[in-house]
């Protein structure tokens, strides 16, 4: 009977997300009729087809079960229709999903990290950082740092960093008393995704920065000045993490008091000692991060060649595997230290479906046969070609940032690149300049977790961050960062190209006029 009673309950709390899901999924089949088969047939309907129609319902479809839900079935369902949709064959399918790196290496990374919480690592550097004349008493100072902490660690590999910081603030909210779901905690995860997202991008190899710089250079056809495009991102990136922390004190009231009076003397002693498995896993996990960096600084350097060949031929789930394996080695006693089976039995299977849906699903929503990149330029380009170029970068900016919040944010860029560049180059403005803008640009995405690995993020912990509060907070976290990086643009960047272009009052009440005759 007990058996029973627990079915009806899953039965009735699943079951209206299903439909609901199913639902959304059917409608796009049924619209998708009065729309063309394919993007070969003649230019009807702006472009968009059947296929788009019905990848643009599944991606809907997911966005409301991953909010609705932590479990795993909204990505089972997307995996089983997006073939359907004719956007891409299931072995494609597996291969960006499950088959890819990022697939292998969530599976591993998580495991590493359920590793390190068990023999307490993240708890004994969450009571380091709070013992730290630096930050103890000052809980602001404490925040500013790990969002700075988790940026940097998220230009290396984003979702270690994530999950890391995630391990490490646990043990910080259960010295300082906060409950899942608490004001403090909520805008200390969502300020974490903001700092992942804006660190896409900040670095040379930064996962967005590596693509789009290789982009831009081939389709330039010069090589990118890193030196400027550092002291634009940078700067960014830091402002930003800056604003959100202003944001929360005196937008968002949020409260730090509890964090403040904190009394570290309750720590006991033991707890700051580093044991023999303490050691190994922080050995262990500066091994994984040195392994991940020491090629990218290395590069350059003749007699590495080789290492780092070897190295970028394991890819990043390698590199933790390599970790794992030596971990199974070391024994304290008779007992063993890493046990896999042990801490794989600990995944959450909702969070990891997401990451194996989302990259395919990005895929799908740009491929040309879908129609609806075309759709997007056909749209756009008519009401951006005729205007002030000062209004111009307002509105690409703007744009580029909406668009990507719902579609992949690279092909994102690169959809809007020609657009950019050509309207820069016939205004005499340095071409290379706008292209950094429109890198930065498509970072600011979270707002569904198909936009960016920062989208993923914040939709993936939703015992302690709602989906509700990830839109609350990231409408006025993305407005603002779209600010801080037209400021940076005119008074940072465009000083280094070629000065700021002179803007008149009449031309920019022209381009709006412009603008809202088309609208």
């Amino acid at each position: 009977m007990e058996t029973v009673a627990r079915l009806k309950l899953a039965y009735s709390k699943e079951m209206p997300k299903f439909l609901i899901f199913v639902g959304v999924c059917a409608a796009g089949w049924l619209l998708s009729f009065a729309f063309p088969p394919s993007a070969e047939d003649p230019a009807t309907n702006a472009g968009l087809t059947q296929i788009g129609i019905r990848t643009l319902f599944v991606f809907i479809a997911c966005v409301y079960g991953w909010s609705a839900t932590s479990e795993v079935w909204p990505s089972m369902l997307a995996f089983c229709l997006l073939p359907l949709t004719g956007s891409i064959d299931t072995a494609h399918l597996l291969a960006t999903g499950f088959g890819s790196d990022l697939g292998f290496f969530t599976i591993v990374l998580l495991v590493f990290i359920a590793f390190l919480t068990e023999i307490g690592v993240p708890r004994f550097i969450a009571n380091w950082m709070l013992t730290r004349r630096l930050l103890a008493g000052h809980p602001w100072r404490f925040f500013f740092t790990v969002l700075i902490i988790t940026w940097f660690l998220s230009t290396i590999n984003t979702f270690m960093a994530a999950f890391l910081m995630w391990s490490i603030l646990y043990g910080v909210f259960e010295k300082a008393g906060y409950k899942k779901k608490d004001k403090f905690p909520t805008y200390v995860f969502f300020g974490i995704g903001l700092s992942v997202g804006v660190s896409l991008s900040a670095m040379p190899w930064s996962m967005n920065a590596i693509v789009l710089h290789s982009f831009l250079s081939n389709y330039l056809g010069v090589s990118i000045d890193v030196a400027k495009y550092l002291a634009f991102s940078i700067p960014f990136s830091v402002i930003s993490i800056i604003v959100y922390l202003i944001l929360c004190k005196f937008v968002f009231r949020v409260n730090l008091q509890a964090l403040k009076n904190v009394d570290m003397s309750f720590i006991p002693k033991e707890e700051l000692e580093v044991t023999p498995e303490r050691a190994l896993g922080l050995v262990s996990l500066a091994a994984l991060i040195l392994m991940m960096i020491l090629p990218v600084f290395t590069k350059n350097v003749v007699f590495l060649a080789g290492f780092n060949a070897v190295m970028d031929s394991f890819g990043y789930a390698g590199k933790t595997l390599i970790i794992l394996g030596i971990l199974i080695i070391f024994r304290l006693g008779e007992k063993r230290l890493f046990e896999y089976d042990k801490f794989s039995g600990q995944l959450k299977w909702g969070v990891i479906g997401i990451i194996w849906i989302v990259v395919p699903l990005g895929s799908c929503l740009t491929n040309p046969a879908s129609g609806i990149q075309a759709f997007l330029q056909s749209t756009m380009i008519p009401m951006v070609q005729d205007l002030n170029f000062f209004v111009f970068v307002i509105i690409i900016t703007v744009l580029v940032v909406v668009v990507t919040n719902f579609m992949a944010n690279m092909p994102v860029c690169m959809m809007f690149a020609p657009i950019a560049l050509g309207m820069a180059a016939a205004n005499g403005v340095a071409e290379e300049s706008v292209g950094f803008l429109l890198i930065v640009a498509c970072t600011i995405a979270w707002m569904v977790p198909s936009s960016s690995p920062a989208g993923i993020l914040l939709y993936m912990n939703p015992e302690w961050l709602k989906p509700g509060d990830v839109l609350r907070i990231g409408i006025v976290a993305m407005i603002c960062c779209v600010v801080v990086a037209l400021l940076c643009y005119w008074f940072i960047l465009q000083p280094l190209f070629s000065g700021i272009p002179p803007v008149s009052e009449r031309a920019v009440l022209d381009s709006a006029l412009t603008l809202v005759r088309y609208i």
